[in-house]
């Protein structure tokens, strides 16, 4: 698996960074810890015109926040962490699925 880093405010280098190997766009909302906000509609939209899926973290906005599905984002990550035990942790991922997505 490779990756690029992109500034997301930045949408000629989010489209830019995509190669014929490329999959999937994922961003971050707000990012963390500079707090950077992306236009997610227009990335969805630069996702769905290069058919990639966009899956955005936006753990630190919980949905009472920001709801990317509403701008066109496929998948949704929230990640939490939960106190299971004294002195133990665990963490629970949600993820949220918007598309149907391909089984290869």
């Amino acid at each position: 698996m490779t990756f690029s880093f992109v500034d997301f405010r930045d949408l000629a280098a989010v489209e830019n960074a995509i190669n014929e190997n490329t999959k999937m766009i994922f961003s971050e909302v707000p990012t963390n810890p500079t707090l950077n906000l992306c236009d997610l509609s227009a990335i969805s939209d630069i996702a769905k015109r290069h058919g990639l899926l966009h899956a955005c973290d936006s753990t630190f906005a919980t949905p009472l926040m920001i709801r990317p599905m509403d701008f066109g984002v496929d998948l949704v990550i929230q990640v939490r962490k939960k106190e299971c035990l004294i002195d133990e942790y665990c963490i629970i991922a949600i993820m949220l699925c918007y598309a149907v997505l391909p089984h290869n």
